[in-house]
């Protein structure tokens, strides 16, 4: 399985010297639409929920989780089957949720996140007379 990482980006500092940003990889998810909400599952296999971060910033989702690593500083692999990179998503919210009600759990190496639709989002049914 081949994961595909986005550009690094390059950040500038004061001066002319800049800042690289870690590498990341990105996890897999899929989300299950509600009629109150959207549950979204982030698996990042090795990240324990204290070492998860989510923000949002208007309608940019981000997780971070960051992995113990593993091995030893004097082991040399001879073969790894995954990467110690750590997890980032970005996503851009195509609906309003409500900030203060965003619920997250993690457990088994997924996490759930609830969206609650904000109530000005919701689908609305107008009578006509």
């Amino acid at each position: 399985m081949a994961t595909q990482l986005a550009e690094p980006e390059t950040k500038p500092i004061e001066g002319n010297a800049t800042v690289e940003p870690d590498e990341f990889a990105r996890p897999r998810f899929w989300s299950v639409p509600g009629k109150d909400e959207y549950e979204l599952h982030i698996i990042m296999p090795g990240v324990s929920k204290n070492d998860v971060s989510v923000s949002l910033n208007e309608d940019q989702l981000t997780i971070v989780g960051r992995r113990s690593k593993r091995i030893p500083g004097d082991w040399k692999p001879h073969f790894r089957e995954t990467n110690d990179l750590d997890f980032r998503l970005r996503a851009r919210l195509n609906i309003r949720v409500d900030e203060d009600k965003i619920e997250g759990r993690m457990e088994d190496g997924v996490l759930r996140l609830k969206l609650p639709i904000h109530g000005e989002a919701k689908p609305r049914r107008i009578k006509v007379d």
